[in-house]
């Protein structure tokens, strides 16, 4: 598997980021309308999700996406960035805040993923590498020992036949 990102797998993690972010902002609008319950967690979730998915990029893109959904959809005056409330800014701040150290902790645990591999890689290719070293002396020491041995009882023999005659 290649190291390198290619354009699908770029435009594939930021469509499921951009999915992910729009799915999530109908269903807390979805919950608001039913409850009271804070809709700041549907929307958490998923940009955890899409940086546990995506990475970093992704990761920061949701957050963006959904603190300005929030922002227009979820705060006073509605329709507009312009927050009126402290509590509603602090809250939003707060919010901003939680998902950045997630999409961190999301995107460096990827990061600590992928040396895993890189490593894992390596000591296989080393383990290859120390397996035929090992069978390569193997080989050489049974050829000397053959050879060696097979001079003496070459010499043997000959010292048993000379003290024959």
């Amino acid at each position: 598997m290649s190291a390198k990102k290619t354009p699908l797998s770029w435009l594939c993690r930021y469509g499921v980021s951009a999915a992910v972010a729009l799915v999530s902002i109908v269903l807390a609008a979805t919950v608001a309308a039913v409850s009271d319950a804070s809709v700041l967690f549907v929307i958490l979730e998923a940009i955890l999700f899409t940086a546990w998915y995506g990475g970093l990029g992704p990761g920061l893109f949701t957050t963006a996406v959904s603190t300005t959904a929030i922002a227009v959809y979820f705060m006073a005056p509605r329709g507009s960035l312009f927050i009126a409330s402290h509590d509603d800014m602090l809250r939003l701040v707060l919010f901003v805040v939680i998902s950045l150290t997630g999409v961190f902790f999301a995107s460096g645990r990827q990061a600590v993923q992928a040396r895993l591999a890189r490593s894992n890689q390596e000591l296989s290719r080393l383990t290859a590498h120390l397996e035929m070293v090992r069978e390569n002396e193997r080989t050489r020491l049974a050829r000397d020992i053959h050879d060696e041995l097979g001079g003496t009882l070459s010499v043997l023999r000959l010292g048993v036949a000379s003290i024959r005659k």
